[in-house]
């Protein structure tokens, strides 16, 4: 939820990149929130780009005032791999592997193994269709027990909360923005910032993306607030 312009509370519809191809746009019921949020990630910048080009093309259709919320402030944690969809059950014990490893019931690609997947964390696979809890882990493998069941396709997110390192402006300063130049953003969320040096850094690259400048909207992370 977001508050903006007035007391009424406006209400988010959010969305990982990931699962945007498997949304049909002309489905969604618009009455029942005021904007979409797109939480950004690298390897499905395409999927985003042609998501927002549709988007575009609804909104105008039907006379939409719904706004695009862009998240910068998230970090991928690792991918599910592999070819085919697959179901997990509540309670089942389930083998996670990194790829290369020994074959187990599912491959995730994740740049820092071992930090992310610690024993008694909890991993959000898709946008939380799956949960699990990891009750064992090694340099190259995990076992972890379903609390949530639920279908993960290749190529979902995973995130694990509880070892998440949040992105500050620095990591945004490599991300290559300007094939969103022809798609209009209203607003983009973005970790805070420590110095106005960051903030002019990140300012000049987003500035670039289509005719009207989004909002900024900053991330504060409440455990850091006093």
């Amino acid at each position: 939820m977001l508050n903006h312009f007035g007391n009424r509370t406006k209400i988010i519809c959010s969305l990982d990149s990931s699962s945007l191809s498997n949304i049909d746009l002309n489905l969604l019921d618009y009455g029942k929130f005021d904007a979409l949020r797109l939480v950004y990630s690298e390897p499905f910048k395409k999927t985003l780009l042609e998501f927002l080009t549709e988007f575009e093309r609804v909104k105008k259709k039907r006379n939409l005032n719904t706004a695009i919320i862009l998240d910068l402030s998230e970090r991928s944690q690792g991918l599910v791999l592999g070819e085919e969809e697959t179901t997990f059950h509540y309670q089942q014990e389930v083998s996670l592997v990194s790829p290369g490893a020994e074959k187990g019931d599912l491959t995730i690609d994740s740049p820092s193994w071992e930090q992310t997947f610690k024993e008694g964390a909890r991993a959000y696979l898709g946008s939380g269709q799956v949960i699990m809890r990891f009750v064992n882990t090694k340099k190259q493998s995990a076992t972890a027990v379903v609390e949530k069941g639920g279908v993960i396709r290749p190529g979902d997110e995973v995130k694990v909360p509880e070892t998440l390192d949040l992105p500050n402006l620095f990591d945004l300063s490599d991300l290559d923005l300007n094939y969103l130049d022809s798609v209009h953003l209203d607003f983009v969320i973005l970790p805070g910032f420590s110095s106005s040096r960051e903030f002019r850094i990140i300012r000049k690259k987003i500035e670039r993306i289509g005719a009207k400048p989004p909002n900024f909207i900053f991330r504060v992370d409440t455990n850091l607030v006093l």
